[in-house]
């Protein structure tokens, strides 16, 4: 057997070649800095993945559709986003600054409730937004939710009734419909899943959709509220839950500042994500925010002041923490 080894080591090298269209994975950037690099791939190539599905969950009010709806705003070459809204929760104002805090100002299609005078089921619903995927230019379809998904025994049985895996299986088909498309397209496009929380015996974070859904997710990121600030405002943290194109680690972590009824706040995260890092600061007892510059700190306004600017629109403010961030 020694002899044998000596034969053959050391292993050549060398690269294959390739014959078909093999795409290449490629990332977008969310432009929030921590959740970036949270979901950075091999080298440390930082981004969101694409050609495959993201899936945000967590309990309610936590942010997680308004973050889907900034992610599917931030694909690029993005002409059309289609909603498949079952929860009936995507408000148009609302959803129209929601969106529009991903500096995206194409059109947005919320796949109808209603054909030809007659409530459509939920299948029928599912299947129109997967073949929108077939479309060009559209590049980024949001599910909301999967946990709202109602199969149609279920809707036209019993309230007693039980119908145990029928939605998983709903759903698994959803996911191979749309995977299929998306893995037949030239361009680069994603499905953004939105998902409620449950916990298992074991105690373990779980969202429903059964194994078939998880399969044809490329990153599963919960978000959970850690701090209120003022006015409604509130920052959340994600934790990568899964991700395939760069490993799981339980230190793959990112903060996401919202603001109430405008959505994603890229200004104030920036802001944020610059503190966590060591590169600003909140002064005790003033709340003043201050940037490092080299070994001083230069104050920029107090916190409150900060978040009114946000509020308002105003991003002039902020573009130290962008060019700091961008500089790491």
């Amino acid at each position: 057997m020694a002899d044998e080894y000596k034969a053959i080591w050391p292993i050549p090298t060398g690269h294959p070649s390739f014959e078909g269209d093999i795409p290449k994975l490629r990332r977008f950037l969310s432009g929030l800095y921590s959740l970036d690099k949270a979901l950075a791939g091999p080298r440390d190539t930082p981004g969101i993945p694409l050609r495959g599905g993201i899936e945000v969950f967590g309990r309610w009010e936590t942010g997680k559709s308004t973050l889907g709806y900034y992610i599917a705003g931030r694909v690029p070459n993005t002409k059309k986003i289609v909603l498949v809204d079952l929860e009936g929760g995507a408000r148009e104002e609302y959803l129209r600054t929601a969106v529009a805090q991903s500096g995206y100002s194409g059109l947005v299609y919320r796949v109808p409730f209603e054909a030809s005078g007659k409530i459509r089921t939920h299948e029928d619903m599912l299947k129109e937004g997967a073949d929108a995927l077939l479309e060009e230019g559209t590049n980024a379809l949001i599910l909301d939710s999967a946990a709202m998904t109602q199969p149609v025994p279920e809707r036209e049985g019993d309230i007693e009734e039980a119908f145990m895996g029928r939605r998983a299986q709903v759903l698994a088909k959803f996911m191979r419909r749309s995977m299929a498309w998306i893995n037949s397209s030239k361009e680069d496009k994603i499905l953004v899943v939105i998902n409620h929380m449950l916990m298992n015996m074991q105690g373990f974070k779980i969202s429903p959709g059964g194994d078939t859904m998880k399969f044809g997710i490329h990153a599963r990121l919960w978000i959970h509220r850690t701090e209120s600030l003022q006015d409604g405002v509130f920052e959340a943290e994600i934790e990568v839950d899964k991700l395939r194109f760069g490993g799981k680690d339980k230190e793959r972590k990112a903060r996401v500042v919202f603001l109430p009824g405008i959505g994603v706040s890229p200004e104030l995260t920036a802001m944020f994500d610059c503190m966590a890092l060591g590169e600003a600061r909140r002064q005790q007892g003033t709340g003043m925010v201050q940037i490092k510059e080299g070994e001083e700190w230069k104050s920029i306004a107090r916190t409150s002041a900060m978040i009114k600017k946000a509020m308002e629109g105003q991003k002039d403010d902020f573009a130290p923490f962008f060019e700091r961030l961008a500089s790491l």
